[in-house]
């Protein structure tokens, strides 16, 4: 079973140093997303919490200015919820996406991002430790209204807006690969739409519930518990 997409946001844009918006997540084995970015040359988010739940960071890249980072949260409560992005800058953008079929145990798997600069095809190379992986992309840069475009096996756009107001308005873009199949290395795609781009790219891969191993394991342990007389 891959993981499926229960639910996303559009692009959240402020200009100010936290910013709060509701979201709902539902569905069962659910993994909470928030990619987010600011404008800034070492700032990234100093915390985020859902339902007063606090989130983890994942990766969190200094792209020259223009800052993507990913932060998770494991079984997030259901229904419409606030969720809380403490920023420490302005001009900033997130999205938030609920998943489902997530392991619950091991959920995370890997993560990759660097910088890139005047480059319109921005490749982001991942290597993911299971099989049948969840990964999410995002790239940033500092053309505002400049539409991006997702490339690479399975992988689609699912956000794609401007951040902040103004002269420091930047773009963020969000993408996924619900089942990237066989472990091993994968490499999504930005085209920026603009070869003078410069900016930053993140990508984390999760493991889906009978994707990785993970519920196959867990199967194995409750099929020997059945021999034992308990179950784990």
């Amino acid at each position: 079973m891959a993981a499926t997409l229960d639910a996303v946001s559009g692009v959240e844009a402020w200009d100010d140093t936290e910013h709060s918006f509701s979201f709902t997540c539902s569905g069962s084995e659910r993994l909470l997303v928030v990619v987010a970015t600011n404008r800034t040359s070492s700032g990234y988010a100093s915390s985020m919490t859902y339902n007063s739940v606090s989130l983890s960071s994942i990766v969190q890249i200094n792209g020259d200015g223009n800052n993507p980072e990913i932060w998770y949260l494991i079984n997030p409560d259901t229904g419409s919820n606030t969720l809380y992005i403490d920023s420490q800058n302005t001009d900033c953008g997130a999205v938030a996406i609920c998943y489902n079929n997530i392991d619950q145990t091991t959920p995370l798997d890997a993560n990759a991002g660097d910088e890139y600069r005047n480059t319109q095809n921005v490749s982001l190379p991942i290597t993911t430790g299971v099989n049948n992986a969840l990964i999410v992309t995002t790239v940033t840069d500092a053309g505002d209204g400049i539409d991006h475009t997702a490339g690479g096996t399975g992988h689609v756009e699912i956000a794609d807006g401007d951040t902040g107001s103004g002269a420091g308005q930047r773009r963020i873009s969000v993408g996924h690969v619900l089942d990237a199949g066989s472990s091993g290395a994968k490499t999504p795609t930005w085209d920026t739409g603009n070869s003078g781009a410069d900016g930053g790219w993140a990508a984390a891969s999760f493991q889906a519930t009978a994707g990785g191993g993970g519920a196959v394991l867990a199967s194995m342990k409750q099929l020997v518990g059945h021999g034992v007389g308990t179950r784990s």
